[in-house]
């Protein structure tokens, strides 16, 4: 299948490259400026809780279920992923757990705003990671065999320029199925059954393995031995951080929530940018101010009731 605009979310992590080529196209420079730019535009507003964007929620089900593969949901970092869609996410960090790194920083603090990240430094990031990916894709791959997920019309001219938003959402979607599908390939590179000294030099990557992650034909890949595959990960393992930092943690993810993800796709919030800590708060206001409210209401309807009675006492009286 192939895809005509980068509105559309990749399925798996092949696509997912695609999908990140594509977005660089042929003028790398502005294209990626205009990325950073639309992620930090996105991201930097968003309060530690849950903000609910539905465009957002339907690509982060197709991450979901990309993590959810019985040859992927079982490795370490896969799992540790899918947790953020399936367990609350401590967003109220102890001191010592920020001052020894016990909990991830995007959990609990908007990376974006308190880093600070500016859109600049996004985008040579996302350049230096696009960068990476292309030699990754060189490493293990045959170029002429290779066939893309995005065609020549996904590019961010055609598909992001008017409503970058909706590009910024696909990419914060797509982040986490990227962070952990790069590390299940390397996970899988370093499998038990290569653990003997020599042995990993001569296996290959689990060939169902590299399917969930998108290659499934055979013959577009150059080298699917254990060492080569190991060798082109590394090529992006240091980009990794990027991904996971940009995938919104902080504002996202909170599986206590129900999700209108049957809605029409929008990259407008449908609930309040409330801080986590202050919702009983508000609650409490919000009933005392109905409170006091009807009391007035009663107050008057009493008051009203008293001078009508007088009225009728003074009309007897005069007729008396």
């Amino acid at each position: 299948m192939v895809y005509n605009s980068l509105t559309d979310a990749p399925r798996n992590l092949k696509e997912g490259i695609d999908w990140l080529l594509a977005l660089k196209g042929t003028d790398a420079e502005n294209n990626l400026a205009a990325m950073g730019a639309a992620l930090y535009d996105f991201l930097v507003d968003k309060p530690v809780g849950y903000t609910e964007v539905p465009a957002l929620e339907k690509v982060k089900l197709v991450s979901k279920e990309f993590l959810k593969q019985p040859e992927l949901k079982k490795q370490l970092s896969v799992g540790h992923m899918l947790a953020k869609f399936n367990k609350p996410i401590n967003k109220k960090a102890t001191f010592l757990q920020k001052l020894f790194g016990g909990v991830d920083k995007c959990n609990y603090m908007n990376v974006v705003k308190e880093t600070p990240l500016s859109a600049q430094t996004i985008a040579q990031k996302l350049g230096t990671a696009i960068n990476g990916f292309e030699k990754f894709l060189e490493k293990i791959t045959t170029a002429d065999k290779y066939e893309s997920a995005y065609g020549s019309e996904a590019t961010w001219e055609a598909s992001c320029s008017k409503k970058p938003e909706d590009c910024a959402a696909v990419f914060v979607g797509i982040a986490p199925m990227i962070w952990a599908g790069i590390r299940s390939l390397e996970n899988a590179c370093f499998d038990d059954d290569y653990s003997w000294p020599g042995l990993r030099n001569k296996k290959n990557v689990s060939a169902k393995v590299l399917s969930a992650l998108g290659f499934k034909d055979s013959e577009c890949l150059h080298n699917t031995s254990a060492v080569y595959v190991a060798s082109a990960v590394a090529i992006v393992w240091k980009e990794l951080l990027t991904f996971y930092d940009l995938s919104g943690f902080w504002a996202f993810y909170d599986c206590t929530k129900a999700c209108s993800v049957t809605a029409e796709p929008s990259v407008e919030p449908v609930k309040p940018e409330v801080d986590v800590e202050k919702p009983v708060q508000i609650a409490k206001a919000a009933k005392v101010a109905s409170a006091v409210k009807a009391a007035k209401k009663a107050a008057k309807k009493v008051s009203k009731k008293a001078r009508q009675k007088k009225q009728k006492k003074k009309q007897v009286s005069a007729e008396q």
